[in-house]
């Protein structure tokens, strides 16, 4: 009896050995990854973030001191590792909108294929910590209206936006606002205007921000005149007014050297369509151009196209124009021939007499 008991506890021992072999031919050794999270809050109470991290170079070190001695390079060794450290997540919840007092769990996990050998096992697991001693911020908005503006101009269809920073706070002087859209807008296109100031900017003001981006829906662009639309009695005699003063100019800046008998404005026509003249600083996709006739006697009779760029109508059918961007175009012919002229000059752009 006393031998058959010595052969069982010899049999044990050898099993045991045999456990212990297989185990560390396998990666036995284990690493407990929370041993190496590294945490951190940013921000104020109430809206803070939590930043959650390995520490790679102390877990790198734990794993190369646990490796048996192979034939591997140096380089070799390290590409695997850096391999097995991408399969390696560490999440923090919750993550943002922290105050003091509320408790963030932190998850760090391996999961990396098989065939990746490290030598030992990367153990999964949580940590548990409580926010404290954040301090109380003040809030700011990138996007007050008394600081920050965003205008649209031109017409339906190729209006344009433009931002305007009024206040001289360093915090808004030091922020670049992004338009998603500047040209080629309709009224009722939604253009996002994104804020990026500096890093550590709104911090050490004592700021903290809830929105980095705020959407504008566009309005007060003029729509284009068609065909169908008519002009009040009010907005053609303005026109009508606006036209000769205009033409009156160029005569005086361009033909003083012959003399006007007669000067009218023969007629209003809408435009679509894009017109570009270089020359004269033309270039609009849209608006109302008056043809004004000047009679210099035996010099001829030439015509003054006057457009009023982007000039549409508001939302009662009314006018809406921008007095400056106005352009004068002018030839020598008469105003019986201006359509066809423009026509010509403008290939593609559709001229239609206002009614």
């Amino acid at each position: 009896m006393k031998h058959i008991t010595h052969f069982r506890a010899l049999f044990y021992t050898l099993l045991l050995m045999a456990a212990a072999l297989t185990l560390t031919a396998c990666g036995g050794k284990s690493i407990d990854l929370t041993d190496y999270i590294e945490t951190d809050i940013e921000g104020f109470n109430g809206h803070a973030a939590a930043v959650c991290d390995l520490d790679y170079d102390a877990l790198y070190a734990a794993i190369t001191s646990q490796q048996e001695s192979s034939g591997s390079s140096f380089l070799q060794q390290t590409a695997i590792l850096e391999e097995a450290f991408s399969h390696i997540t560490v999440i923090a919840d919750p993550c943002e909108g922290l105050s003091n007092g509320d408790t963030v769990t932190v998850t760090a996990s391996y999961d990396a294929p098989k065939d990746i050998d490290i030598g030992c096992k990367l153990k999964n697991g949580k940590m548990t910590f409580k926010v404290e001693g954040l301090a109380d911020g003040q809030f700011f908005d990138f996007f007050n209206e008394d600081a920050v503006t965003v205008a649209f101009a031109g017409m339906s269809g190729s209006g344009t936006a433009t931002v305007s920073v009024t206040s001289d706070e360093d915090v808004y002087r030091c922020t670049q606002y992004t338009l998603s859209a500047a040209e080629g807008l309709s009224n009722g296109d939604e253009v996002i205007l994104t804020a990026q100031t500096w890093d550590g900017m709104l911090e050490s003001g004592g700021y903290y921000a809830e929105e980095t981006e705020k959407v504008y829906i566009v309005s007060g662009l003029a729509e284009p005149f068609t065909a169908l639309d008519k002009l009040s009695a009010a907005d053609r005699s303005k026109m009508e007014t606006l036209a000769l003063e205009k033409a009156k100019q160029e005569v005086e800046d361009w033909y003083s050297y012959m003399e006007l008998s007669a000067i009218s404005c023969a007629e209003i026509y809408c435009y679509t369509g894009h017109v570009k003249d270089v020359w004269n600083g033309l270039d609009s996709n849209g608006g109302l151009v008056g043809l004004v006739s000047c009679d210099f006697g035996a010099d001829g009779e030439y015509t003054m196209a006057v457009f009023f760029q982007s000039c549409g109508k508001g939302d009662s059918g009314a006018v809406i124009l921008d007095e400056k961007d106005v352009v004068t175009v002018s030839d020598e012919l008469s105003a019986a021939n201006a359509p066809a002229w423009l026509q010509d000059r403008f290939a593609g752009v559709l001229f239609t007499r206002m009614g």
